[in-house]
């Protein structure tokens, strides 16, 4: 069944603000001071940015500014969702197609159920071979351990330089006379 109803969708990286707030959550509050039936809020793991600049969660350390899409839909009908994404790797690209259902609970609030349809995988026949599968769990680990490797340098170098400093300090007090060190 089609109806009226009216949908806002939002694009925005998670590290925007609003005044002192996160713009997500501003958004969110924003749409449920407005009573609006269905509010979302979708978190990417990767995704190009202004100046088409890569963000991604694959490497911790570095992921800022991950992408976000906000959404909201004012009307009580079901509704049909087309979410394209991809693995972690980027090489199997997938639509998979989503319902919204409403109903409303014994206390009268309105609930959604949420379910899958269907999925299209664009970039193959099917999903992934064992063989593929392996392949692609070896280069996320690979990364992840390089990523692990770089926080645990990190970490060594930022102790080093705090002992550094704490032995300047010590150095610092040796020379003042006894008087006034309390």
């Amino acid at each position: 069944m089609i109806s009226a109803g009216l949908k806002l969708d939002v694009y925005f990286g998670d590290s925007l603000a609003s005044g002192d707030r996160m713009a997500d959550q501003a958004l969110m509050d924003c749409f449920a001071d407005h009573e609006l039936e269905v509010a979302a809020l979708y978190r990417g793991i990767e995704g190009f940015g202004i100046g088409r600049r890569i963000h991604t969660e694959r490497f911790p350390d570095v992921s800022t500014d991950l992408p976000l899409v906000a959404e909201a839909i004012d009307t009580r009908e079901p509704l049909s969702v087309e979410l394209l994404y991809s693995d972690q790797v980027g090489a199997q690209r997938t639509i998979s197609r989503f319902a919204l259902i409403p109903f409303e609970t014994p206390e009268g609030d309105l609930n959604w159920i949420a379910t899958i349809n269907r999925h299209w995988y664009l970039d193959r026949a099917g999903p992934r071979s064992e063989s593929q599968v392996a392949a692609a769990f070896e280069v996320i680990q690979r990364e992840r351990e390089a990523a692990e490797e770089l926080a645990r340098a990190e970490a060594t170098a930022a102790e080093a330089a705090a002992a550094a400093d704490e032995t300047s300090g010590a150095e610092a007090d040796a020379n003042v006379p006894s008087e006034v060190v309390r």
